[in-house]
């Protein structure tokens, strides 16, 4: 290859990362389902608290010298029979023998799809199913709040034999919430330590502290993981097991090794190659004759498609008059993930976006939206409300809100003391069923991330008391806000002048206002070791029969992110409770920090330092 200077020169690639599951790991380190193929562990080791010796390049190909000295590794039957009781797999000449620099303790990076989700999914979920039982857990999964963009089992997680790996996501957000109550508080810890270990491990930057971290959460499962075995939830086919020797238990004692050597390990991850298979194999396969030359017939149809797509491009570009070389205009100092053809058609022609297929680009709402008091969060409601030019009583009525017009006189009274003149001049009322929220990245400030909806639906035959979603708020930057930092939003709002008026809105009316409903902090983290959640509890107006939730009024510049709750069931689920109720059923809820990872890593942090919010 030529140096920078044209001068040919010998390279010699290094083997820095292979990414494979379990079964093609040992298979690449040439060693047997009874050996970790990372370090020297062997069966009965794999429950072990305690990383073992790195499995070198050296030890094996040792090993294989020395069985080669008294058999024949040709004589294949022979051979492999005395590899098994080496704990080998039978190979004399692994691929990597002569390989300059290579260790397969090192590049078998440990693989985020297989070694986490499919193993929660193996054991963990399975561990739950037998402690809390199939009915219970399901019946709390069916009646769970659904929120716009979150996965929803709306028929239990039990039935399903086979699920995708974004499913077993799904699930992992909410576990911990949902088996508290029905399952004893020493068998949830360990559960939740394991969540915990999942969550830092798929940190996309990491610094000692961080690793140091997830290794705590890890060393707390083993420490406490005896609770599982005496609660029968391991089980084999026919009895209960009294052991830990699961394969992949032993690999998790490899990642903070792994990411020192190799950097974060969510860029290892196989969803992208699963993803694939689906798209341009699977998919289709469906279109070809389905004889042995199917193979050749799919890379015929992928080439085909992207021929045509190429065309259509060229053809596209000749009509406008366009270069055909896509060159940076400007370059944004905000990232939004996008697709490069569909970033390019958009500049051009954007009339013609519909022409093209290909993955929906992230919309960036800090170019147009509404910033928060902080500038950390854009809001964004649509330009055309879901209601104009409503009256204070048809409002008032529709949302089962009789407080909201002195919730906002008290409101305009912070500014102004012309409370009368402003609802006389702004007399009518726009609202919106949800509004939108998005973020930067907590570890990537200049990563922008997916926007994420808050539903305030008022009540309907559907959803009897309404159908409306969490958010914290902003105690520093606002003064229209109690003293709470977690609330339900009732209605989204904004006064308007009255149709052919002139009349221009005051600045702290400018924005829609939002009515919520605040809940008070009962329990830290500190007090719950086995969820470590925060316990909220539904705040109501004192003395008042019956009972009446304390609302108030602020502008939507004072929301910072979405929240999720997820009710405190107890021992057993209220079955006539169903996901359009159970949301307004119950009064203690847990926060759910597990809800999304950047929520995770915001939340996790105040857990290092201080349990408040």
């Amino acid at each position: 290859m030529p140096d920078p200077f044209g001068e040919l020169r010998y390279c010699f690639t290094p083997l820095v990362a292979w990414i494979a599951d379990l079964p093609e790991q040992l298979m690449i380190a040439s060693v047997s389902k009874n050996a970790s193929p990372i370090t020297l562990a062997t069966h009965k080791q794999f429950g072990d608290a305690n990383r073992h010796d790195p499995r070198t390049a050296e030890h094996t190909l040792e090993l294989l010298y020395i069985l080669s000295q008294s058999i024949d590794p040709w004589n294949l039957d022979r051979f492999q029979k005395k590899s098994k009781e080496l704990l080998l797999l039978g190979v004399h000449l692994p691929f990597w023998r002569d390989w300059p620099l290579t260790q397969v303790s090192i590049f078998l990076v440990p693989e985020i799809l297989h070694t986490l989700h499919k193993f929660f999914f193996d054991h963990l979920l399975q561990w739950c199913k037998e402690v809390v039982g199939n009915d219970e857990l399901d019946a709390r999964y069916k009646s769970h709040h659904k929120r716009i963009g979150m996965r929803h089992f709306s028929s239990g997680i039990s039935h399903v034999a086979q699920m995708t790996g974004r499913e077993h996501r799904d699930i992992q957000r909410t576990i911990v919430a949902m088996i508290s109550g029905a399952a004893p508080p020493e068998f949830v810890r360990p559960i939740r330590a394991l969540i915990d270990f999942m969550y830092q491990a798929q940190n996309p930057i990491h610094t000692e502290s961080s690793i140091e971290a997830m290794q705590a959460s890890l060393n707390e499962f083993h420490n406490c993981k005896v609770a599982i075995l005496e609660a029968e939830a391991r089980r084999g086919k026919s009895n209960v097991k009294e052991d830990f020797y699961i394969p992949k238990l032993e690999l998790l004692l490899s990642f903070a090794e792994a990411i020192r050597n190799n950097g974060g390990l969510v860029q290892f991850t196989a969803d992208v190659s699963e993803r694939l298979l689906i798209t341009h194999c699977k998919s289709p396969f469906t279109r070809t004759s389905k004889q042995k030359d199917f193979g050749e017939q799919i890379v015929h149809i992928l080439d085909r498609e992207e021929r045509m797509r190429q065309f259509d491009l060229y053809l596209l570009l000749r009509q406008h008059n366009q270069a055909l070389i896509n060159a940076v205009v400007d370059e944004d100092e905000e990232v939004c993930a996008t697709d490069p053809t569909m970033a390019w058609v958009s500049r051009v022609a954007p009339d013609e976006q519909h022409h093209f297929s290909a993955p929906r680009p992230i919309r960036n709402h800090f170019t147009k939206g509404i910033l928060s008091n902080s500038a950390n969060a854009a809001l964004t409601v649509t330009r055309s409300p879901d209601g104009s030019n409503l009256s204070w009583p048809d409002v008032m009525h529709t949302y089962g809100l009789p407080d909201l017009r002195h919730k906002v006189t008290e409101y305009i009274q912070r500014y102004t003391d012309d409370v009368e003149e402003c609802f006389q001049m702004f007399s009518a009322i726009k609202v919106w069923s949800k509004f939108r929220i998005q973020l930067h990245s907590t570890f990537r400030p200049s990563i922008i991330m997916p926007s994420q909806a808050v539903q305030a639906e008022p009540p309907s035959d559907a959803f009897p008391s309404g159908n409306c979603d969490a958010i914290f708020l902003d105690m520093d930057q606002g003064a229209n806000n109690p003293g709470f930092s977690v609330a339900q939003v009732r209605i989204v709002f904004q006064l308007a002048p009255p149709r052919r008026s002139t009349a221009k809105l005051p600045d702290f009316l400018s924005h829609p206002l939002l009515y919520v409903q605040p809940f008070r902090i009962v329990t830290t983290p500190e007090d719950l070791e086995d969820t470590r959640l925060w316990k909220l509890e539904r705040v109501y107006a004192p003395e008042t029969q019956p009972k009446t939730r304390t609302g108030f009024v602020i502008p939507i510049t004072e929301v910072t992110h979405p929240a999720e709750l997820v009710p405190v069931y107890g021992e057993k689920v209220d079955r006539s409770l169903t996901l359009t109720t159970s949301q307004e059923h119950y009064d203690h809820f847990y926060l759910n920090r597990y809800a999304d990872k950047e929520m995770y890593n915001a939340l996790h942090e105040s857990l290092d330092t201080e349990y408040t919010l």
